[in-house]
């Protein structure tokens, strides 16, 4: 159909940092492609915390099921990293677990394809990318929940983002709309874009 063409032509756009799309832009079109609560993708490996972590959420989404949470298919090469993004892209909230760091690519990847992304270490909050991302607008953009507490069903994963007002959600997505651009590093001339800061 045209709208998955479009929305593919979206996808390699990014993939080849082209920012003429700007698709962490909040637009209600785009709002609405939404159809996922929360998704999760990547492999099981990492430093041991994190692995555990990693199985806990593939296994934790599984169980809550489509449309509240989808778990990205595993592929090879580009077909995974195309599918990770179109389903960024149509997703409200990208659970990030950390690797073998506390970063991860595929945050600054939400964040640029505007889905709210989820870290569950509070050293990831507080410690990435801090020249780019300071706490003025990372607070807005970023959402914490605590790893031990979910493992120890402290907090439900379904509840805890499924009870975040739509009005606060359409406020994280609007301050992504006006932020990404600064940790992303264009290919071509882009204003306050990564290099400039």
């Amino acid at each position: 159909s045209s709208s998955s063409s479009s929305s593919s032509s979206s996808s390699l756009d990014y993939l080849g940092t082209q920012v003429s799309s700007e698709l962490w832009r909040y637009t209600a079109e785009r709002a609405k492609r939404r159809k996922f609560l929360m998704s999760f993708g990547g492999s099981m490996n990492g430093m041991p915390i994190a692995k555990k972590l990693r199985i806990w959420l593939k296994k934790e989404c599984q169980k809550i099921g489509e449309p509240d949470c989808h778990v990205i298919a595993t592929k090879d090469g580009f077909h995974m990293m195309e599918s990770a993004m179109e389903t960024k892209m149509t997703s409200i909230f990208c659970l990030e677990p950390p690797g073998f760091g506390w970063e991860r690519k595929s945050i600054l990847d939400s964040l640029h394809l505007g889905c709210i992304p989820v870290v569950f270490f509070q050293d990831t909050y507080d410690l990435i990318w801090r020249d780019h991302w300071d706490m003025e607008w990372k607070k807005d953009t970023l959402l914490f929940l605590d790893a031990r507490s979910l493992v120890k069903r402290e907090i439900n994963l379904k509840d805890a983002l499924g009870s975040i007002p739509k009005e606060r959600v359409k406020e994280m997505q609007m301050a992504i709309s006006r932020h990404a651009h600064k940790i992303h590093y264009s290919s071509v001339d882009y204003p306050g874009d990564g290099l400039e800061i």
